[in-house]
């Protein structure tokens, strides 16, 4: 907030001065349309300031309301679809004003709350959970055509349906590992990932298997499932559910319950997770360190680290033997 006068500095002359203050203020238009400005803040106040008096409730609110210019459209309803109000600028004005109302907290002391909280380990979760997701929900729009010849083809001999998809995953496999890796070096030195070049080579090594994984999972739907759409939505839905319970993202592995620590090892997101984690924290210090990150989410996750790598690229021939065992239960079923 900056402030310009005449007179008040020193020497009689003019002055300037700033005062700075941050705060971490969430913004939403979603106001009620039929209230006033005034009416608005004034039961956001009562809400958030029960142990205050009235009177102190209304000084709060016309300070408020000065401070973020809102006195003119103070008896002005919020209005909405059906009848035009304030504007939207004041709208969002309004909504921060309730925000002041209830004594937000300053951001430095936000900033310092966050220190302690060893957030450099939620940080990269979220990261990895984003691009899980992408890299899983690959749409597959010319499958769908060769699915279609194959069937086909294979009525009239020429050759079997699962003799397609072995050649399909042919086909597809160079371009995969060279895409994946344009996206790993991309996303693992812009973000400024652990410099290291045998940790990049491993995280790359990582996160190929997922995009395989959800091409040929893809795969293996289409040979019994009609519809791409719902073949897109069911891996969609396998994703997440993986992600849920074998990526600790909700609940590290101490916290879940037997059963879904169990059903956590047939998950390859548990063995991707354990890897990446690894890579990015292993020997980094922090307010906590990186090894304790790594033991409270991922228990044993060190001393299994290689091993991890064998389980993860075992989903990739069992993922193509159903495949085939999929196109061949697709060609009785047309053949009957």
């Amino acid at each position: 907030l900056c402030v310009w006068g005449g007179g008040g500095g020193g020497g009689g002359g003019p002055y300037f001065e700033c005062l700075y203050r941050f705060f971490l203020l969430s913004q939403s238009d979603n106001l009620l349309s039929y209230l006033t400005v005034e009416e608005t803040l004034t039961y956001t106040a009562q809400l958030a300031l029960r142990k205050h008096s009235s009177e102190a409730i209304h000084k709060k609110v016309t300070a408020v309301m000065v401070e973020l210019s809102l006195g003119h459209v103070a008896h002005s309803m919020i209005g909405g679809r059906i009848f035009p109000g304030i504007s939207g600028g004041e709208r969002r004005r309004v909504s921060i004003a309730s925000q002041l109302l209830q004594d937000p907290s300053e951001l430095p002391s936000y900033l310092i709350s966050v220190e302690n909280s060893c957030l450099p380990f939620y940080i990269y979760i979220y990261i990895y959970i984003i691009f899980f997701i992408l890299l899983l929900l690959f749409l597959f729009f010319l499958f769908p055509a060769l699915r279609a010849i194959a069937d086909q083809e294979s009525k009239d001999d020429l050759y079997q349906k699962w003799q397609m998809f072995l050649t399909y995953i042919i086909h597809i496999l160079p371009f995969s590992i060279i895409s994946v890796f344009i996206f790993t070096s991309f996303l693992y030195w812009t973000v400024s990932m652990n410099p290291d070049p045998v940790r990049f080579m491993c995280f790359s090594a990582m996160v190929m298997v997922p995009h395989i994984i959800g091409e040929l999972l893809t795969l293996v739907l289409l040979g019994v499932v009609q519809d791409p759409n719902m073949v897109n939505s069911g891996v969609a839905l396998l994703s997440v559910a993986g992600i849920m319970v074998g990526s600790g993202f909700l609940r590290s592995f101490k916290q879940m319950p037997v059963v879904f620590q169990w059903l956590s090892y047939l998950t390859f997101q548990k063995y991707g997770c354990e890897l990446l984690i690894v890579i990015e924290f292993y020997g980094l210090n922090f307010i906590c360190m990186g090894d304790m990150i790594i033991d409270q989410g991922y228990p044993g996750a060190l001393s299994h680290y290689t091993q991890d790598f064998l389980p993860l690229y075992a989903f990739l021939p069992a993922l193509v033997i159903l495949g085939i065992i999929s196109f061949k239960i697709r060609d009785h079923l047309i053949r009957r």
